[in-house]
């Protein structure tokens, strides 16, 4: 007992700090605070050089990729001189839509603060991205700001075409509502262009995947040849019915701050809705005509933010049936080095990494990975190979024992 008795004092002690050093009074510092992570994101509207941010902990202005800092947590307000675009907490992507309060393309100050990057644009070509030049960034510090609501906006706007016209030297025609609405759709469609597999869960289980296209030019799936934008198809397999399901291509990207999505209605009747996070994360709901119902869960390939051009599609094996084990998509970044790198997922869950180079001069991506072998003709304008205004790519593969096609649509994320 007295073992134990010297053995518990000698462990309250322990825990209490004990001693005969004369510091029976002192306390222990907490550690100090973690510095907040500083993290790098992009404005894109077409990506925007040479608007001003701010926040708490970061200030500045983009760059040329529509780069800016923040620190997750954080709101961030973009300017330009005296006129405040908006604010929205810091991501990855920002657009205009989320500058505004529940904004979506369609409302009239998300496509007003468009016209307004359209009109500021140096060269006038915001395929190649929207450049606000230095001398009108120095005029711009005069400008009152705005509502971008007001009614009265076009003679507000057009009070400033004048200025901005005579510092670029050049002539400006102001952007109408629906072409401001168009673009802004197209650059958000780019963003969340990709490829997302995850699994579902509830009544029913198994394997998806979801392509979401920046845009699509399809005959036989809208009965003429207009492009639509933010289209979007799904492949699902039932884990416990066996059986393989898919959609139609639906215009299922909707141009909202919530970035929600709908996959489109499989052959199953079944219906996937949900929304992506930062468009990386995909999360939602299912349910089919029977009332069975659950939830999904799903994650970008590739999508790397620093990439120029962003390529998704389908990856089809010749002459076999689609299955789980041969049936997938495909998603490839490239960058401004022209490397490429990026993956075929397939219906089971089937990752397989690639990577490998762009040709600019024959149009040609080479791709590789574990055994496998891609190759396609990629055309960034759609111009200067399938000559049908809208970027595409189409090619072939082969390996594990098999071969196929690869085909699919793109689009340009920011500058060379």
């Amino acid at each position: 007992m007295k073992f134990n008795r010297t053995l518990l004092a000698l462990s309250v002690c322990a825990l209490a700090s004990c001693g005969g050093s004369g510091d029976d009074n002192s306390t222990v510092s907490p550690p100090p605070p973690p510095t907040p992570s500083v993290e790098t994101g992009f404005f894109i509207d077409s990506a925007v050089e040479g608007l001003s941010y701010n926040s708490t902990s970061t200030s500045g202005t983009t760059g040329a990729d529509g780069s800016f800092e923040y620190v997750a947590g954080e709101s961030v307000t973009f300017s330009i001189g005296g006129i405040t675009l908006g604010e929205a907490l810091g991501s990855t992507y920002i657009s205009p839509i989320h500058l505004v309060a529940n904004g979506s393309s369609s409302n009239a100050a998300v496509t007003n603060i468009v016209r307004l990057l359209l009109m500021l644009d140096r060269d006038g070509d915001s395929s190649n991205g929207i450049t606000i030049s230095t001398e009108v960034q120095g005029i711009a510090g005069n400008w009152n700001d705005i509502d971008f609501s007001d009614q009265a906006i076009d003679s507000i706007l057009d009070s400033l075409v004048a200025e901005v016209a005579m510092a670029d030297s050049r002539e400006i025609q102001l952007a109408s509502s629906q072409d401001a609405q168009s673009h802004v759709e197209l650059s958000y469609a780019c963003l969340a262009s990709g490829i997302y597999p995850g699994t579902f869960s509830g009544d029913d289980s198994g394997s998806f995947l979801l392509l979401v296209e920046p845009q699509r030019l399809d005959v036989v799936a809208f009965g003429d040849s207009v492009p639509r934008t933010g289209v979007t198809f799904a492949a699902v397999y039932s884990s416990v019915d066996d059986e393989y399901y898919y959609s139609g291509f639906d215009t299922g990207l909707a141009y909202d701050s919530d970035q929600s999505v709908i996959a489109g209605s499989l052959n199953s009747g079944a219906r996937f809705s949900g929304s992506l996070t930062g468009f990386k994360d995909l999360s939602g709901d299912w349910q089919d005509i029977f009332g069975d119902s659950g939830t999904f869960v799903g994650e970008r390939v590739a999508g790397d933010p620093s990439a120029v051009h962003r390529i998704s599609g389908f990856f089809l094996t010749e002459n076999a049936v689609p299955n789980k084990g041969n049936y997938g998509l495909l998603a490839l970044d490239v960058f401004a080095d022209n490397t490429s790198t990026g993956a075929i997922v397939l219906l089971d869950g089937t990752q397989i990494d690639l990577s490998g180079n762009y040709n600019t001069e024959t149009n040609f991506i080479s791709v590789t990975g574990e055994d496998m072998l891609v190759n396609l003709v990629f055309d960034p304008t759609g111009d200067q190979v399938f000559a049908t205004g809208v970027a595409a790519f189409a090619g072939l593969w082969e390996g594990r024992g098999s071969n196929g096609g690869v085909g699919g649509f793109s689009c340009q994320l920011t500058n060379p």
